[in-house]
């Protein structure tokens, strides 16, 4: 979120698409769902991020108007390999609940050194909007499958080829708190949701900032846009990220402009389950 690791975890202001509100949704389910849990040994990178729950407050202005979670909750086996399960949540809150519903879920299954992706699970509820999704990655095979339910309430079987090791939008967040980032230097990582394609971060400047945990060094950094998710502000609009300068690169801030105004979303509370 979180970057839609954070807007799609984050993002109050998705598009809104027609759909009768009389008509049941139906629902699909990834498969890495039913991945069997496993029990972390200290050999295992990157636990520093192991069952971390970080809690954010949305507003627009001074209204408040939503509220998000994004933890890793557990490790997975898929395919004989470590993997982390990344869910996040994000709902409408106060005044906005009663003219705009949110409820997403969005989850993600990356290896535990976040070189790539599983595979990743997208559930939106928007207003009158739905929409269900998900990928996975088979390496083995070098392609990837997956569901798509669309506004019409159609199931349609997606999938292709894959060229190489990618990442899902919560995948890369992860990916991205493991790097070393320095003010001028731009990072690409390659993306998939349901085609290729590479994001750029640009890596702004440091600065010291007000957060819950007193005043921090952050590093202000820019998701580019990319093919979709919430790396895809709108035609002209920017999104920011402040992360920790330190190892743990917590997001603690997301600042991303909208047709009026902007959103921000901010860190309240971060624990370990």
């Amino acid at each position: 979120m979180v970057f839609k690791v954070l807007l799609t975890i984050l993002l109050i202001s998705s598009s809104i698409l027609s759909l009768n509100a009389k008509e049941k949704m139906k629902t699909i389910v990834c498969p890495l769902s039913n991945a069997p849990e496993v029990t972390l040994d200290e050999t295992i990178p990157n636990q520093i991020f192991y069952k971390e729950r970080l809690e954010y407050k949305i507003s627009w202005g001074v209204m408040k108007v939503g509220k998000s979670f994004l933890q890793i909750d557990k490790a997975v086996l898929i395919g004989g390999n470590t993997a982390y399960h990344i869910l996040s949540r994000a709902r409408s809150a106060g005044i906005a609940k009663t003219f705009y519903r949110v409820r997403d879920i969005n989850e993600s299954w990356p290896d535990v050194n976040f070189n790539r992706s599983y595979g990743y699970l997208k559930k939106l509820q928007e207003g009158n909007y739905f929409y269900n999704e998900w990928l996975v990655f088979d390496y083995k095979k070098m392609a990837y499958y997956g569901e798509k339910l669309n506004k019409k309430n159609i199931i349609r079987k997606i999938g292709e080829k894959l060229l190489r090791d990618v990442h899902d939008v919560l995948s890369s967040l992860y990916y991205f708190r493991t790097m070393k980032l320095e003010p001028g230097k731009d990072m690409l990582v390659n993306m998939n949701t349901k085609k290729d394609w590479q994001l750029t971060l640009r890596v702004l400047k440091r600065k010291k900032i007000k957060t819950p945990f007193g005043k921090r060094k952050c590093i202000l950094v820019e998701p580019g846009v990319g093919n979709e998710g919430i790396f895809v502000p709108k035609k002209g609009k920017k999104m920011y990220v402040w992360l920790t300068d330190d190892e743990e690169r917590i997001p603690v801030m997301l600042i991303a402009e909208i047709f009026i105004g902007s959103i921000k979303a901010k860190l309240v509370k971060r624990k370990y389950e």
